[in-house]
């Protein structure tokens, strides 16, 4: 969420996949900053959109998979690329008031184990 876009360990096949894609490349996108993160998005680029409302627009672009966990759409209104822009509300539903998160601790003797 907080990593710099250019500063993410991305293979050359998927910088390749990038430009096919979007018609501009990796790097381009970085220098000519069309190319955030979501902290960055919601600082410079949507400041007073909700996370729901950037989750929809971003899974609305053209999205491709960068590695595991690692996303990017391009928000074709905005005219800007954006990595992993689904995280804000999925974050949402843990930290929102009156949210909680259970666990269970399960334990056995592993001599127990068929």
């Amino acid at each position: 969420v907080k990593t710099s876009p250019g500063d993410l360990a991305i293979t050359p096949e998927k910088k390749a996949e990038f430009k096919d894609k979007y018609g501009k490349g990796w790097e381009e996108a970085v220098a000519d900053s069309s190319l955030f993160n979501l902290a960055q998005l919601q600082a410079k680029v949507v400041p007073d959109m909700s996370v729901a409302d950037i989750e929809t627009k971003w899974r609305a672009g053209t999205t491709m998979k960068l590695a595991p966990g690692l996303y990017v759409s391009k928000m074709e209104e905005e005219k800007v690329f954006v990595i992993n822009g689904f995280y804000g509300s999925m974050r949402e539903k843990f930290t929102a008031p009156n949210q909680e998160v259970r666990w269970f601790l399960a334990q056995w003797d592993e001599k127990d184990l068929a």
